[in-house]
């Protein structure tokens, strides 16, 4: 115990010689508190001693005893422990472990620079420092949205051609970086504005390339010929038909001859072709008759005429707006299907011209076209007209009739018929109606039928 103490001693050799000894020893006033500072995750052992203020004064380390031996430091925030005197169990201290987040000390990119295709996608990710940084949390933005975007993942998705800064953001320390993300539009095609051209020997026309997409980055394009001696294109699409002997001996070019004029994209390699054909080309196309009537059913031809007559390329195409009430055929004779109008039009294969007329389909009037009957002297009994519509219906006093499409055959209900007229009514599918006068002539061994009149 603490406290002043007398110690004696006494020689060995002479027992009858002591001395005596006093001896202040000091106890332990207290045992100092401690507050300490762990980052979060990081390992953390309790110390074996803490320092202890003696009774005099001074101070000493002491071994303690915890109350709970280990500390949780994936738990932010104040921890405490309370340690306890071996050598004097009365006094205890405590120990006071905060343990704060890592902080983030900056962020990287798993690229820096990145080239893409229009709506093409790419995946950044961001490497926030240190591993074991508390707030992982960024931001992304775009510098150009309209050329690349980037959600909040870090997914670029790309939208026009340009260039565009992809930057991410710390939320704890606003560390950055960036991604410098270059938009090319691949080239998906090419077309020229004319397919084939005909044109004089000695002329020179242009060919204008549009490179596909419009945004496309690379719409640089070669042109070449096929066949030089026919026609030469330049390096920017302007054809030359020759019109020359050439010294070498290379005759002109005759007409009807030709050469493939072709321009090539030099992103892809995609091609387009123009047909050109020495020849005087088409100036355009009249077609006669103009507006027109037709019956339906009727047949009846119209006749382009290309201009200039010498046009070399003569070749046309014809179209109706309506089949289903005129059909044409591929050369030009036109036919009523069913009442209405349709427009014809004629297109020329040289230059696309075109000209149109109006076909107008009507009902033919109902008209009976022949008759035919029993003409044996001794059987008169029925007769047969044939009209020019399908029939409906048709009657006659004292016979019955049987319709097929457009023949009617009328059979005497009793007996036989006897020369003289008979007029029948008749209707179409259409709803007309006409009555036709028929006649049975003759002696009996010339009997003969015929149609009177009709109306």
């Amino acid at each position: 115990t603490a406290g002043l103490k007398t110690s004696v001693a006494t020689a060995i050799s002479d027992p009858s010689k002591t001395t005596t000894a006093k001896i202040d020893v000091a106890g332990i006033d207290f045992l100092n508190d401690i507050t300490v500072t762990v980052m979060h995750n990081e390992p953390y052992t309790l110390p074996e001693s803490v320092v202890a203020t003696l009774t005099t004064g001074k101070t000493t380390h002491t071994g303690v005893t915890w109350d709970n031996n280990s500390v949780d430091t994936s738990i932010i925030g104040l921890h405490q422990r309370t340690g306890t005197s071996v050598i004097d169990p009365s006094k205890t201290m405590t120990l006071s472990i905060e343990v704060i987040p890592q902080t983030v000390t900056g962020v990287s990119l798993n690229n820096y620079q990145h080239t893409m295709n229009v709506e093409e996608t790419f995946q950044l990710t961001e490497s926030v420092e240190p591993e074991d940084a508390y707030n992982k949390s960024v931001t992304w933005s775009s510098s150009d949205p309209a050329i690349a975007s980037v959600s909040a993942t870090g997914l670029v998705t790309a939208h026009s051609s340009g260039t565009a800064d992809i930057v991410v953001t710390t939320e704890d320390g606003d560390f950055s970086a960036s991604c410098e993300i270059t938009v090319i539009a691949a080239v998906t095609g090419v077309s020229l504005d004319y397919t084939s051209v005909t044109s004089p020997r000695g002329s020179v026309f242009a060919l204008t390339a549009t490179v596909h997409p419009d945004l496309a980055t690379n719409k640089n394009v070669t042109w070449s010929s096929n066949n030089a001696n026919v026609a030469t294109v330049s390096s920017n699409g302007v054809v030359t038909i020759r019109s020359y002997t050439t010294w070498w001996g290379d005759p002109r070019p005759t007409n009807g001859s030709t050469a493939r004029i072709t321009v090539t994209t030099e992103d892809g390699g995609y091609t387009a072709t123009c047909e050109v054909t020495v020849g005087t080309p088409v100036s355009g196309v009249t077609l006669t008759p103009g507006n027109t009537t037709i019956s339906v059913g009727e047949t009846r031809s119209l006749n382009a005429a290309i201009e200039p007559p010498d046009a070399y390329n003569q070749s046309v195409t014809w179209h109706s707006d309506t089949p289903g009430v005129v059909s044409v055929n591929g050369s030009g004779q036109i036919r009523g299907e069913s009442t209405g109008t349709a427009i014809i039009t004629v297109t020329t294969e040289d230059g696309g011209y075109t000209a149109q007329c109006s076909v107008t389909v009507t009902i033919p009037p109902l008209q009976a076209l022949s008759i035919t009957g029993a003409t044996s002297y001794w059987n008169t009994s029925w007769f047969r007209l044939t009209f020019n519509q399908p029939i409906q219906s048709a009657s006659l006093p004292g016979a019955s009739t049987s319709i097929s499409s457009d023949v009617v055959t009328f059979t005497k209900t009793s007996g036989d018929f006897s020369t003289g007229t008979y007029t029948a009514s008749v209707t179409d599918i259409n709803g007309q109606t006409i009555n036709v006068t028929v006649e049975l002539s003759g002696p009996f061994w010339n009997y003969s039928w015929k149609i009177v009149s009709q109306g």
